[in-house]
């Protein structure tokens, strides 16, 4: 069996509910959602925008992470 991959930043869902913007329940529903429309051929959607649609994540919650990761990539 392989080991679980190690990602050098946290997944957003991950990220979001570490910052207490959203809950494990959240993040769990928009990835079915997710999962769902991909299975269905459906246009992907990024989590983060599912979220938003959800009403589980707001547009500044959103922002407010992107401009985080900009800062952690422009320091790397």
């Amino acid at each position: 069996m392989s080991s679980p991959k190690k990602y050098a930043k946290p997944l957003f869902g991950q990220a979001a509910i570490e910052r207490g913007f959203c809950t494990a329940q959240d993040v769990d529903k928009a990835l079915k959602i997710q999962q769902e429309q991909d299975r269905k051929g459906e246009k992907h959607r990024l989590l983060g925008i599912i979220m938003i649609g959800e009403g589980l994540l707001s547009t500044a919650q959103l922002i407010e992470m992107l401009q985080e990761e900009a800062k952690r990539a422009a320091r790397s």
